[in-house]
């Protein structure tokens, strides 16, 4: 559905118009040609052959993102097979493609669409619904709202590492700011480096010192 929106000429005729910038234009036409919008006013002419919108009596407006959601990855809280936004049993999911589990035939998906939503910054993790914890959570997606196949709805992918910085990370990440709580494995032997006295030579081996002695 997307190629072929933006293979064509679209005009949005006769609606109120909302910028993103400016005041609202009564009776307004929005020109799109090729993906873009080309023009936007109360005095804008339609080139022949476009495909024409009537929008009288409504409003228009640009598409909402939704800046960090899990439509599509997310259906049914308390039924697994329809939550595919983590990777279970890994606190370090760095190689998660979260872009792999999106449903596009989600219900959640065509109801925030016709609510305005166009776009989405598809995320992995619990974003604080139990079960949490974990460290690195996976790699972001940025969607379409549109489109048969996740193919179709990509836009790039990766757009983010996702990460769990909230004390439910604390013990993935090594202990916490807590006193006495214990340190990562690689800082406790750092640590453990740096304090060591530093040695010249090994020392000796009595047993060959007094072998030397009575020879």
């Amino acid at each position: 559905m997307i190629a072929f929106l933006l293979a064509q000429t679209i005009a949005i005729t006769g609606g109120t118009v909302y910028p993103v910038s400016g005041p609202k234009i009564e009776n307004a036409t929005v020109l799109i040609r090729d993906g873009k919008i080309a023009a936007v006013g109360a005095n804008v002419a339609v080139p022949a052959g476009a495909t024409r919108i009537d929008a009288a009596g409504k409003w228009v407006t640009p598409g909402f993102i939704d800046g960090a959601g899990q439509m599509g990855l997310r259906e049914i809280g308390a039924v697994d097979n329809t939550n595919e936004y983590r990777l279970r049993g890994n606190d370090v999911a760095a190689s998660f493609n979260v872009l792999e589990g999106i449903n596009p035939a989600s219900t959640l998906i065509a109801v925030n669409r016709m609510e305005g939503v166009t776009s989405t910054l598809a995320v992995p993790g619990s974003l604080g619904v139990p079960p949490s914890g974990g460290l690195i959570w996976g790699r972001a997606a940025l969607i379409d709202l549109d489109g048969a196949t996740i193919e179709a709805m990509q836009i790039k992918q990766p757009a983010a590492m996702v990460a769990n910085l909230s004390e439910s990370a604390k013990d993935a990440g090594g202990g916490s700011g807590r006193r006495g709580a214990a340190a990562a494995p690689g800082v406790e032997r750092r640590t453990r480096i740096r304090d060591a006295p530093p040695r010249l030579s090994p020392p000796a081996d009595p047993g060959s010192q007094r072998q030397r002695r009575g020879s």
